[in-house]
């Protein structure tokens, strides 16, 4: 198994642990996964291959994370409503 395809799996299973929980947290960890996986796949090192898990998931958290927050807290609401 080639380290693109571990960071891809990695990816995989913390897409399983969200499904489980809320709040899109691991998932954010997910998108740095795949990002890290593209590097890895073009034969980067792996301190590249940290710095874009770490870049990848942080902006995941600022730029993707509140979009789905208000999302899900809309869907929340409209369930309440009910």
């Amino acid at each position: 198994m080639t380290v693109w395809q571990i960071w891809l799996l990695v990816a995989a299973v913390f897409v399983v642990i969200e499904i489980f929980t809320s709040g899109f947290a691991v998932a954010c960890f997910s998108v740095g996964c795949v990002l890290a996986s593209v590097l890895a796949a073009c034969n980067l090192s792996l301190t590249w291959q940290i710095v874009a898990f770490a870049a990848g998931t942080f902006l995941a958290f600022v730029f993707i994370r509140p979009f789905v927050m208000k999302y899900i807290d809309k869907k929340t609401n409209d369930n309440d409503v009910r």
